[in-house]
């Protein structure tokens, strides 16, 4: 009795090897995966009838899709001629261009209304800068007005100095770099006036007495002809 399951146990050992042996034989030759592996188990899981079932399902499923899609081909009807595809390829053409015309027309409006409104932007500006230009030259008379009442009521008080006075009060707007005004003042001045105070300059500085002369030669106003109001020549070292 030992003897038969020792024969047994070799037999069952050396069918376990042939097996392993095809298995690895399977793999290594690519014939056998886990995707045939798994679609083995499906095909072994499903009894012969359960198959036979299976397959009449979908040919009565077939049959049924190939007479809708002949009822639907009935519905739409016979396929259109060359004729009649020609026609509605020219409607839709003659379609698209009557849309690319209005589209042009609408823009062609568009500028239009754009232009115009430019135009009278443009108009506007110039109103407001002509405006403009009036107010600065009604203000820039005011302001000429004003300032000549002003300057007039200067030039009579500093008239009205002492001729060593004005003078100070003179060398006082040329330190403050209003050398310009000064001159105004002198030019607008008496002669009589204007020559005392010249000398006035000449008296202490001789530089400052002939600058003045020259800036009053610029504005066409020639020098004194009163020996005191003459700068005196540079005294020699």
């Amino acid at each position: 009795m030992k003897t038969v399951w020792n024969i047994i146990a070799i037999l069952a050992v050396i069918n376990l090897a042939a097996i392993l042996g095809v298995t690895l034989w399977l793999v290594n030759s690519d014939r056998l995966n886990s995707d045939r592996v798994q679609r083995v188990r499906e095909m072994l899981a499903v009894t012969s009838a359960e198959e036979k079932v299976k397959l009449e399902a979908d040919t009565a499923a077939k049959v049924v899709e190939t007479r809708t899609e002949s009822d639907q081909a009935k519905r739409v009807g016979p396929s259109i001629t060359s004729d009649q595809s020609i026609a509605a390829t020219r409607e839709r053409g003659e379609a698209e261009l009557a849309s690319v015309i209005r589209i042009r027309e609408e823009s062609r409006q568009l500028q239009a209304a754009l232009q115009k409104q430019q135009s009278d932007l443009e108009k506007e500006r110039a109103a407001i800068e002509e405006l403009q230009k009036k107010l600065d030259a009604k203000q820039a008379e005011i302001n000429k007005t004003g300032g000549d009442k002003q300057f007039r009521q200067a030039l009579a008080a500093l008239e009205a100095q002492k001729p060593a006075a004005a003078k100070q009060i003179l060398q006082v707007l040329m330190a403050d770099g209003k050398r310009a005004e000064t001159l105004d003042y002198l030019a607008a001045m008496d002669e009589g006036v204007r020559a005392k105070i010249i000398g006035e300059f000449a008296k202490s500085n001789d530089g400052v007495a002939a600058e003045l002369l020259e800036g009053l030669r610029t504005r066409g106003i020639t020098a004194p002809s009163s020996p005191s109001a003459t700068p005196r020549p540079p005294r020699s070292p």
